[in-house]
């Protein structure tokens, strides 16, 4: 990462910042209060030392002043008093600072995520997408918090520190002036060994959490398999070389650190002793004066050590946050273009789309229909002949590599994401629940919905001993994390009462009852039917029985619209819908035998 990156990242950091200029005001004010107050304290000190106690037992004993010297005491305890009350409130201040600042971070990585077209989700394991959200804003965090005005401070320090030793000895001070271009070139070495390391372990720490996440999720089939070990095997494998980086790369920071401050403080004292002795044949040096300086050249050394371990720190959070800003600036999906709230979708239709997941592998080949309020098109095929893509496409998940896709009369990439979504409903074969009631999940984060809404919705879908039911096992029985304490069925079911009590414009039914038996599914086709003058419905099935009453049923085939028409219309066709339709009715004649 070079310096140009760097004041980027500054630059956008301070557009955040810059809402908490009066908080970082004060936060200067109370470092040069603090400084100042930290720095008098040895400088007391040595007044102490040369005018009043080194009097004592002389012939000047005489110029002692008891009172002079109990109020040189009292400022020397209060400066530092001052300084560890200045210190307190500039942490307190920077604490509850870099914590609203980085809940604000968070809260933007979470909405921008949600805006993100999912070929980045496709690409980006969730365990990477989770570190950014939580380490490496709280590595940014830590910039600010301790690194940032740590710095600012340790500066500060070594300046005032360098002018404070030149008003004592010029001498002094430019002798210690030569650890200046020492430290600089040694830490340039370690900032930019550092960097080598530090990518490549985000990037495990990143592996290891989605490799963890993903155990998590399917553990039952982990364990029906039999396959704890081969998981195990992968997370410590990513762990060793987690481990490995890390070791390698806190030796060479525990070098440069350590031994760069011992070396730097041996060498200035040595050089100390060596002027003071030179000097001392010519003129006096006064004890005070040799205690202060030989402080003042500590506290060098060590705040220079302190400034070489947070620019170390440094690189690690310019790191994070080019990783952050880069999530950020993914495509943020036409949200926010203006549409007009009253606007209802009326029509929507595919023109020639074509589509393909990864570059040169086609889903889609020159997809053309049209769907108008109060239409059903159902979309049948085999497996992996695109159905679902065809609503993913709808969705604006992604986006189409040729041809259009129209809402109304608009291009859908015209159309602002945020309306369009909120009139469209969709139910997977695949549901997903959040922990809470029923009602919760068919609410679904809407806390507006009347409860009246949920009981009709889950009526409509054969789940009326939970609308009506007041106990546990009713709308507000606690689910558990992705509904464990239901079917694979009524999960499903739940899904679709969801949608039902959004009342959406679109609804998009994905294998919307594959796993309920066949007296619910009639049941929801009978809603469906009822309901459909108020929406456009697109139907992806297998079970071909669930779309004999659309109005439009498309035959894919390896991306291809093979065939077209109504259910009469296609088996009068005698292709591949009346063989997929013959089939499944004999299946259907085995089973009732």
């Amino acid at each position: 990462m070079n310096w140009t990156d760097r004041f980027a990242v500054i630059r956008r950091l301070w557009t955040y910042l810059r809402d908490y200029k009066g908080r970082l005001f004060l936060i200067s004010m109370l470092i040069v209060a603090g400084i100042g107050a930290e720095l008098s304290g040895p400088y007391l000190l040595k007044i102490i030392l040369d005018n009043h106690l080194a009097v004592l037992g002389t012939d000047e004993e005489h110029l002692f002043d008891p009172d002079t010297f109990w109020m040189l005491v009292g400022l020397y305890a209060a400066s530092f008093v001052t300084a560890s009350g200045m210190n307190v409130w500039r942490s307190y201040i920077s604490n509850t600072t870099a914590i609203k600042f980085m809940e604000r971070l968070r809260m933007e990585l979470l909405t921008r995520s949600q805006r993100i077209g999912m070929r980045y989700f496709d690409r980006q394991p969730a365990g990477a997408i989770v570190s950014r959200v939580f380490d490496d804003t709280e590595s940014v965090k830590n910039v600010l918090l301790h690194t940032a005005g740590s710095f600012i401070i340790d500066s500060l320090r070594v300046l005032f520190l360098y002018v404070a030793i030149f008003l004592l000895s010029p001498r002094i001070a430019l002798l210690s002036l030569l650890i200046l271009p020492m430290f600089f070139a040694f830490h340039y070495i370690t900032v930019r060994y550092n960097g080598k390391y530090l990518k490549v372990i985000k990037e495990l720490k990143a592996l290891k959490n989605t490799i963890f996440s993903e155990a998590v999720q399917v553990m039952p089939v982990l364990q029906l398999f039999r396959a704890e070990k081969a998981a195990a095997a992968r997370y410590n494998e990513a762990n060793d070389k987690l481990f490995k980086n890390s070791e390698k790369r806190l030796y060479m920071l525990h070098m440069t650190d350590i031994n760069l401050n011992g070396l730097i403080n041996g060498l200035l004292v040595a050089s100390l002793v060596w002027v003071v002795g030179s000097q001392s044949l010519h003129t006096a040096v006064t004890f005070g004066l040799l205690y202060t300086v030989i402080q003042y050249i500590n506290q060098i050394c060590q705040t220079i050590g302190q400034i070489g371990i947070r620019l170390t720190h440094t690189n690690d959070s310019f790191v994070s946050a080019e990783r952050m800003f880069a999530l950020m600036d993914e495509a943020d999906e036409n949200w926010e273009l203006n549409q007009t709230e009253e606007e209802t979708i009326a029509r929507i239709a595919f023109k020639n789309v074509s589509f393909g997941y990864q570059p040169g592998q086609q889903v889609l080949k020159n997809i053309s229909f049209e769907a108008r309020r109060g239409q059903t098109v159902a979309i049948v095929g085999l497996t992996g002949s695109g159905k679902s893509t065809i609503l993913n496409l709808l969705q604006g998940l992604y986006s189409p590599n040729e041809g259009s896709i129209y809402v109304n009369d608009r291009e859908i990439h015209t159309v602002d994401t945020a309306w369009r979504r909120n009139r469209t409903a969709v139910v997977m074969q695949d549901s997903f629940l959040l922990k809470g009631s029923i009602a919760d999940n068919v609410a679904f984060l809407d806390k507006n919905m009347a409860r009246s809404q949920i009981h009709e919705a889950l009526s409509a879908v054969g789940m009326s001993q939970f609308a009506g039911q007041k106990d546990v096992k009713g709308s507000q029985h606690a689910l558990g994390e992705s509904g464990g304490a239901l079917s694979f069925g009524q999960k499903q079911l739940v899904a679709f009462a969801r949608a039902l009590a959004h009342n959406p414009e679109v609804l998009l039914l994905d294998e919307a009852t594959s796993k309920v038996d066949s007296e619910t599914e009639a049941q929801i086709m009978e809603t469906l039917r009822k309901r459909c003058e108020e929406r456009i419905q697109l139907v992806v099935a297998h079970r071909l029985s669930t779309v004999k009453e659309a109005d439009l049923i498309l035959v894919l085939h390896r991306g291809e619209i093979a065939e077209q028409g109504t259910h009469e219309q296609l088996l009068q066709m005698r292709g591949r819908y009346h063989r997929l339709y013959m089939l499944q009715q004999m299946g259907s004649e085995v089973e009732a035998g």
